[in-house]
């Protein structure tokens, strides 16, 4: 950003880094993971802005938990698990990409995802996030 004078608005990528990339002058963030954890992510941001380094690190520590757990148990298929959560926990058409897995491989694939986050003990944090492992719905 030096070199262009601060003329160029600068975007921070990885999810996980929002938080530093803050830090290090970028203007906003652009990531998938932002659409199962808005509510965290938002309040991420206000805290940021605000200059509660804590609250913002801590949401990130949260957040970085589940995207870990989201590519472990997904077998490091982050979007798929993601489009998985989106339909079938919040009722989003969030479609697949072709060939689309059977019913079956998705049923297996959603099971593994809750079960790990349970015994895991992954923060649901429902407060923060619109997923809802429990059931479908969003807050």
């Amino acid at each position: 950003m030096t070199r262009s004078e601060y003329k160029l608005n600068m975007i921070t990528g990885p999810d996980e880094m929002n938080v530093a990339g803050k830090a290090m002058g970028s203007h906003g963030a652009i990531g998938a993971t932002y659409n199962l954890m808005c509510k965290s992510f938002v309040k991420m941001h206000a805290a940021f802005c605000e200059g509660d380094l804590d609250t913002a690190t801590m949401l990130q520590h949260r957040c970085n938990r589940v995207i870990e757990a989201l590519i472990e148990a997904s077998g490091g298929k982050l979007l798929a698990a993601m489009k998985y959560l989106m339909r079938e926990r919040l009722g989003l058409p969030a479609g697949c990409r072709a060939p689309c897995p059977t019913t079956a491989l998705v049923a297996v694939m959603g099971s593994k995802i809750i079960v790990f986050f349970l015994l895991r003990g992954t923060p649901k944090f429902k407060e923060h996030t619109c997923v809802f492992l429990a059931g479908a719905g969003s807050g």
